[in-house]
């Protein structure tokens, strides 16, 4: 049985290169797998964060109504 370098032509490096290759995929997918729910978690905090942040802005009616009395 020939050997797979021999039997396709191709060079060490090729192989080196393509295993590389394999484990970069594989270590860049565990990345994105484990930053996903960070990144939903996050952008759910600063929902909420906004949310809050604009509920506490808006003048109540009696507030409203004094900052006019104030202004006249």
């Amino acid at each position: 049985m020939k050997d797979k370098i021999v039997k396709t032509g191709h060079k060490k490096p090729y192989y080196t290169l393509r295993r590389l290759g394999k484990v970069s995929l594989f270590f860049a997918l565990f990345a994105a797998a484990f930053a996903t729910p960070v990144l939903i978690t996050y952008s759910m905090n600063a929902q909420a964060t906004a949310a809050e942040n604009t509920t506490q802005e808006e003048p109540s009616p009696e507030e409203s109504s004094s900052s006019l009395e104030l202004s006249l």
